[in-house]
């Protein structure tokens, strides 16, 4: 335990173990320096943090991130935090003083701080200056007038750790003397207030000699109103922040629990459906065996008919044979009139020809059931098997036809249980996430004018008017900006190893996923290069803006930089193609703004159609994607509509209206759950469930 001036102590293990301690090497401090959030580091800990640091001429905090301008004589040149080495001192030595040795019995006599005589005056200003009569003069204070004091002849402390009796120590604060770098055996006692610096008593007669000065004490009283009347504020602050705090984890509560109920309800409601479904299907295969043995009853009355046919056949046959073979004329002419009357009998009765296929029924089941369906409405997803078999007999029978194993192939060839692709779309869009992507470093408003998505699913946004391209997490957490020295960025797009291409003037540039640049093509006959797209084949999509055309180059990315017009394919008759996008079979979509149009090419450039929506045409159109089943957005930006065709140009819905948009819609692309992200005018980004 350290004593204090008024009788307090420090715990010196409290302070050796958590304020003392540097929260990167967990030791004592050493050299410690102090930086401008109040975060204090060993001068060697932070010398080798900076050097893992990519930023120049920057100090940043190992704990907070808070950044503060590097001075020029580096790490070394942060203030130190003489507060820490007070403290480190309190735990080295405690505050007593120590008298030296007595050399004559009486003690040594205080001396004159300018000729080393015995000290009969005191500066009551300085606090602990002491001279002699003769150089009285000598000290800045004497033309005042006032300002010494007569001492006793006493003995001086000899120490360099001493405990103030002014107002600091009747504050209860345990002081060290510091001593002056300029001026060996002098300590810091005043305060030059023009200059706003610490000194001693030398500094003040060499360098501040015609400065306003005050004493520590008074200067440290000053401050310490200023600094506890911010506090007051700062108590406010605090306050309010843990109020702050508790509501968001109150909220987060609630959220979890409200979570926590609809799963509940989701299983519960799964499991409903899963029961209805399992009698529903039990029902069908009631029904669909019944009709099959309804089937079967026929053919096995079919099969008995022909199995008597076939004896009467085959007896009277045998019969015949035997006649012809063993029988006397007299015998033939006899039996003339009953075989006649067999044989027409029996050529009436031909053998039973193969029936129609028969149909147990077919159901289709479609892949989407709605989370509010009943027992009674899957019921009516599916279609009901027919209760009769139709098993017409033709009159002429067939070769082809001569076994009733057809019948039964037929039966089993045609599933009763036939799946059905369905793909399901929501009347609206439902918004998942929504964040604003504009960030503090911003000097302009926010134009997002590109969006694409990650593996890791991170947005990647292009901000046309801060020329910059940021990266968030899909919850829109900031993580990083990038490409800033590439000037105008416009176009970005993921490449098929996984990296981001971003255009910018007559260039494509290549970052990978965590923003850090690895190459960069040079567009041949290139200007004004605006969206980019890859195809699943490994072409490249370009549009150029400054002559209004799109190209698709075969050869892939490696032959960006070499291309000179062999491996491109031109389409032209534009007056502003501005975004692209590819679908799996390599077909191009292409948005004209200035045209105010969206057509769909094949591979070679040749134009396959163009798109229309139900209401009026498209106003400036901007961002298109394509999505795994070939259905293609559009961003109606100047009727601040988003819509949806299928992969013959079929509208199918809009996903966005008007009353939904923040914004008017810029750019548009899929997300790695199939949901599409949308960029709006001045910085809002969305995500939304189709």
């Amino acid at each position: 335990m350290i004593k204090m001036a008024t009788g307090g102590y420090y715990d010196s293990k409290e302070l050796s173990e958590g304020f003392l301690t540097c929260s990167i090497c967990f030791e004592l401090y050493k050299n410690p320096k102090v930086l401008i959030c109040l975060h204090t580091f060993c001068q060697d800990c932070l010398e080798h943090y900076q050097k893992t640091k990519e930023r120049e001429g920057v100090v940043q905090c190992p704990i907070c991130a808070a950044e503060e301008p590097l001075p020029e004589g580096g790490i070394a040149a942060i203030k130190t935090n003489f507060f820490i080495e007070n403290l480190k001192e309190i735990l080295r030595s405690p505050p007593t003083e120590k008298v030296p040795p007595q050399a004559d019995g009486m003690g040594t006599d205080l001396l004159c701080m300018f000729c080393s005589d015995k000290a009969l005056l005191k500066c009551i200003v300085c606090v602990d200056v002491l001279v002699c009569d003769k150089c009285r003069d000598k000290h800045p204070h004497a033309t005042e007038g006032g300002h010494f004091r007569h001492i006793g002849h006493t003995r001086r402390v000899n120490v360099e750790f001493s405990t103030h009796t002014s107002a600091m120590s009747t504050a209860g604060v345990t002081s060290i003397m510091i001593k002056c770098e300029k001026h060996l055996g002098q300590f810091i006692n005043l305060c030059c207030k023009q200059c706003d610096e610490l000194i001693c008593t030398m500094c003040l007669v060499e360098e501040h000699n015609c400065h306003e000065f005050r004493s520590l004490p008074d200067a440290a009283e000053q401050l310490k109103g200023q600094i506890q009347s911010c506090m007051e504020k700062a108590k406010l602050h605090i306050s309010e922040t843990k109020d702050r705090l508790s509501d968001i984890k109150n909220r987060k509560e609630k959220l979890m629990q409200q979570q926590a109920d609809t799963t509940g309800k989701i299983q519960k409601q799964t499991r409903d459906l899963c029961r209805a479904v399992e009698r529903h299907g039990d029902k069908l295969v009631e029904e669909s065996e019944m009709a099959s043995k309804s089937a079967v009853k026929q053919i096995d009355a079919q099969q008995d008919e022909a199995e008597l046919i076939l004896a009467s056949l085959q007896n009277t046959f045998v019969f015949t044979m035997e006649l012809l073979s063993r029988g006397s004329d007299n015998d033939i002419l006899l039996m003339k009139d009953r075989l006649t009357s067999q044989i027409q009998y029996v050529e009436a009765r031909r053998p039973l020809a193969k029936p129609d296929n028969i149909h147990v029924g077919e159901l289709h089941i479609p892949s989407f059931i709605a989370p509010d369906a009943t027992e009674d409405s899957i019921s009516n997803l599916f279609c009901t098997p027919p209760t009769h078999c139709d098993t017409t007999i033709v009159n002429a029978p067939s070769e082809e036809s001569s076994s009733n194993l057809d019948v039964f192939e037929s039966m089993f060839n045609d599933s009763p249980f036939k799946q059905q692709v369905v793909h399901n779309y929501l009347s609206q869009a439902l918004c998942i996430t929504q964040f604003d992507c504009e960030t503090k470093k911003d000097r302009h408003q926010t134009w997002p004018s590109a969006v694409t998505v990650t593996p890791r699913n991170d947005i990647v946004v292009v901000d046309e008017k801060n020329e910059v391209v940021k990266m968030f997490s899909e919850q829109g957490r900031f993580k990083k900006g990038f490409g800033a020295q590439l000037g105008k960025v416009v176009g970005v797009a993921m490449n098929l190893m996984g990296d981001i291409a971003v255009t910018s003037k007559d260039t494509v540039n290549i970052y990978n996923v965590n923003g850090k640049f690895k190459d960069s093509y040079r567009i041949y006959m290139a200007e004004k290069l605006a969206g980019i797209c890859f195809g699943c084949n490994g072409e490249v999509i370009l549009a150029d803006n400054s002559v209004q055309t799109v190209s698709i180059i075969h050869g892939g990315q490696e032959d960006l930089r070499y291309t000179n017009g062999d491996l491109k394919t031109i389409i032209g008759d534009f007056q502003e193609p501005k975004y692209v996008a590819v679908t799996s079979t390599g077909d191009v979509v292409i948005s004209d703004t200035k045209k105010h149009s969206v057509t769909h090419h094949n591979n070679f450039g040749v134009l396959q159609f163009t798109y229309r929506p139900d209401w009026e045409d498209f106003h400036f159109p901007r961002g298109i994607c394509v999505d795994k089943h070939d259905n293609v957005f559009v961003a109606d930006t100047g009727n601040m509509r988003v819509c949806m065709f299928d992969q013959h140009g079929m509208f199918l819905n809009r996903v966005l209206e008007p009353g939904m948009c923040p914004q008017k819609p810029t750019s548009l692309c899929i997300d790695n759950s199939g949901n599409l992200v949308v960029t709006f005018m001045y910085g809002e980004v969305g995500i939304y469930m189709y």
